[in-house]
């Protein structure tokens, strides 16, 4: 399965939504599956309000998050453009603080979940599974005439692999470059973010911000460049045998 989208239409379904404890948000649904499908990708992207909290909570299916815009704080940690954020099922993370700027920042899943459960509340409902919650560094992308001029592949490691499989990594192509995604011949579905140039997928062409699923039955998938170049982020999730 092969499934992509782009921001141009989320003002279909943006809507502003607000938490118990008070915490306004945007939220644009990207990429929807219900719980039943197999496999079930969703994306979305949340616009947090300026000065607001999510409180610690935990998701019953892993997860990728990846700051786009904004400043602000994910626990202790100061996060801003471009910030790689993974957390296994079961994990609590946050608090999630937007700084003065707001904060805006993607959710990946290769299994979809509508809900948040918030800590210390929730916590008996948290099952008793390994733990892993990943900050990678930040990742500085190109302008466009850098992109245009490049002459060479790139690939930088976010988050390094992981015994589960799990990891992160930013790939630079220039113009109509080809190449395979790193480690491909993992049993792993993954998630791919647009950061700058054009990302050409099945004669799609996916600009800054779009994103793509790509599940791990696609083993001929390779990452293509349009005529602007692409800097690519490669979010890999757990393999299916991965604890």
């Amino acid at each position: 399965m092969i499934r992509s989208a782009t921001r141009t239409g989320e003002q279909a379904n943006r809507r502003h939504l607000t938490l118990a404890n008070g915490t306004g948000y945007w939220r644009s649904d990207l990429i929807v599956s219900s719980e039943s499908d197999s496999p079930a990708p969703q994306a979305f992207l949340i616009q947090q309000d300026p000065n607001t909290v999510v409180r610690p909570h935990f998701h019953v299916q892993d997860e990728f998050q990846v700051v786009a815009e904004g400043n602000g704080t994910l626990g202790r940690h100061a996060v801003a453009p471009i910030h790689v954020h993974y957390a296994s099922r079961h994990t609590g993370y946050g608090p999630i603080t937007a700084g003065n700027r707001g904060l805006s920042y993607f959710t990946f899943r290769a299994v979809t979940t509508p809900h948040a459960y918030f800590l210390p509340e929730s916590r008996d409902q948290m099952q008793n599974l390994p733990k892993r919650n990943l900050l990678g560094h930040t990742v500085a992308l190109s302008g466009a005439a850098t992109l245009r001029a490049r002459k060479e592949v790139a690939i930088e490691t976010i988050i390094e692999p992981q015994p589960n499989d799990v990891a992160a990594w930013l790939l630079r192509l220039p113009p109509n470059a080809t190449r395979v995604p790193p480690e491909h011949e993992k049993d792993a579905d993954r998630f791919y973010l647009v950061g700058e140039g054009v990302m050409v997928a099945r004669s799609e062409r996916l600009p800054r911000f779009a994103t793509a699923f790509v599940s791990a039955a696609e083993r001929d998938f390779e990452l293509v460049a349009g005529d602007e170049g692409l800097e690519a982020l490669v979010l890999r999730f757990p393999a299916h045998d991965g604890k």
